[in-house]
């Protein structure tokens, strides 16, 4: 998120692979507290849009993001409707096909860890580039050949004092596993810091910053 910002008045984020929409709900946050401090001023919206291939994942995100605004505009005594610092958008699209915006028209794009399931890298980094506004930025997170998230998720669970063996964390690694077996069998595309600058490479992108994510169990990209 930090890498994201700033989001400029009128600016475009779309988020790739939106998921449950945890991304635009802490967007949403930061921009309504953003814009009471600045006195509710009437500026353009921040715009931002939900990419997803299944539309349950669609509804659920547009569901939980309806209820936290709900709960901002009672917070905010309905100044929210009145000066909505965000637009949302809800995009249903399949990765292999061409995606419904225009060349260099996205200010920021994120793609977290979405890569390791589409079925082209390639195909699918040429076009989220291809929609990067030329002052833009595009992050995008990947998995690599040893990634285990389980062992991740134990650490969280002993820094929070939480025992694994509770039936949320239970649920979660049984999750992790699945995820990790896939690795393991070569279902998912993962990449170490060299293929995916050479990903990269081939996609025309020549400039990126790759670091370590998720304690090591992760890439993290970013590209200007």
């Amino acid at each position: 998120y930090r890498l994201l910002n700033p989001l400029k008045p009128g600016s475009v984020l779309v988020d790739v692979g939106v998921g449950h929409g945890d991304l635009l709900r802490t967007t949403m946050v930061n921009q309504a507290y953003r814009s009471r401090h600045r006195g509710w001023s009437p500026e353009r919206p921040v715009r931002v849009a939900g990419l997803e291939e299944s539309q349950d994942s669609l509804t659920q995100a547009r569901q939980s993001l309806r209820a936290l605004h709900r709960e901002l505009d009672s917070d905010f005594s309905g100044t929210l409707t009145i000066y909505p610092p965000m637009t949302t958008d809800w995009v249903q699209a399949d990765w292999t096909q061409g995606l419904p915006f225009k060349d260099h028209s996205l200010h920021r794009i994120v793609c977290n860890l979405s890569l390791p399931f589409v079925r082209s890298p390639l195909v699918t980094i040429r076009e989220l580039y291809r929609m990067l506004h030329p002052e833009g930025r595009l992050v995008l997170t990947v998995l690599h050949p040893d990634t285990d998230l389980s062992v991740f998720y134990r650490q969280h669970l002993r820094r929070t004092d939480q025992g694994e063996f509770s039936p949320q964390a239970q649920i979660v690694l049984h999750h992790l596993g699945r995820l990790r077996e896939a690795i393991r069998q070569g279902l998912l595309h993962t990449f170490d810091r060299s293929s995916l600058a050479s990903l990269l490479r081939q996609a025309g992108i020549l400039v990126s910053h790759i670091r370590p994510a998720l304690n090591g169990h992760a890439f993290l990209a970013v590209i200007e």
